[in-house]
């Protein structure tokens, strides 16, 4: 029998101002105009719903961190009673139609009232906490600059980014213990700089092995996710919380479930006013 034979028509179909002529039908040039429009409108009504909470939850964390000042190291001078009463103000307008009909610059703008309010009574508690703050930011840059320093002198500045070498696993792996030990007596003495440089020494090293087994890749793993998690702890105590963050989350990307990588990015949430993200970890 001879193959059956298929033939393709081909139709034009007449187009007009974005519509086909007949039952198929689409959108009009200034109907999807007004789509996009519509689109642009909820997507800054929505901005704003999000700036208003972040506005919001800035002054709750101005309340929360206030009222715990009195308490702290350099909260002997604060007058407590005028202190809680600008503090009980600012409650109080949270709860206020005026805050619920507020944008987020207005709140803000409210934060800064009650903010400068709570300077003006607390002027020797600012004082001492920013001086603090710049002692240490001072000791970290000496301490960073001593480092630097040392590690010129004995020529190890880097070593492990530089020793690609195909050394066998157990040659490679005294190498990452010897560092990471090191890292730790260094955290042991409170040498904090010193200790993250010696850990990350240790990470670079474990880029450097090659040709694992299964098994050989998870033990590789599992010194690289106690390596970060050490490296979370260092910045920690250094108060740089975008490294811990960081540190944190090259951990649970070995191990997603590990606890003490997600309280230490959950402090980090916590440090960010990102409470939901907190409690979720």
């Amino acid at each position: 029998l001879p193959a059956t034979e298929t033939r393709l028509m081909q139709y034009r179909l007449p187009v007009r101002s974005g519509k086909l002529w007949g039952e198929v039908s689409g959108l009009s040039a200034e109907e999807i105009a007004s789509a996009i429009e519509q689109e642009a409108a909820m997507k800054v009504r929505d901005e704003e719903v999000q700036k208003v909470a972040a506005a919001k939850n800035a002054i709750e964390a101005f309340i929360f961190e206030m009222r715990a000042a009195p308490n702290s190291s350099h909260g002997g001078s604060i007058d407590k009673d005028a202190l809680e009463t600008i503090l009980s103000a600012a409650e109080e307008w949270m709860w206020s139609e005026e805050a619920d009909a507020s944008d987020s610059e207005g709140i803000a703008a409210k934060h800064a009232e009650f903010k400068a309010q709570a300077e003006a009574i607390c002027t020797e508690y600012f004082s001492a906490v920013a001086t603090e703050k710049a002692q240490k930011e001072k000791e970290m840059e000496e301490e960073a600059a001593r480092g630097a320093a040392e590690r010129a002198a004995e020529g190890d500045d880097g070593k492990a980014q530089h020793d690609t070498r195909k050394l066998s696993k157990p040659d490679r792996m005294r190498k990452v213990q010897k560092h990471k030990d090191n890292g730790t007596e260094l955290f042991k003495g409170k040498n904090y700089i010193h200790a993250t440089k010696a850990y990350k020494e240790a990470l670079t090293h474990c880029s450097h092995f090659f040709d694992l087994s299964p098994e050989d890749q998870e033990e590789v793993n599992g010194v690289k996710l106690s390596l970060y998690n050490n490296l979370a702890l260092c910045w920690t105590k250094l108060d740089n919380f975008d490294q811990v963050f960081k540190c944190a989350s090259e951990a649970l990307a070995l191990e997603d479930k590990n606890t003490k990588a997600l309280f230490r990015r959950a402090t980090v949430f916590e440090k960010r006013k990102q409470y939901d993200l907190a409690l979720a970890d």
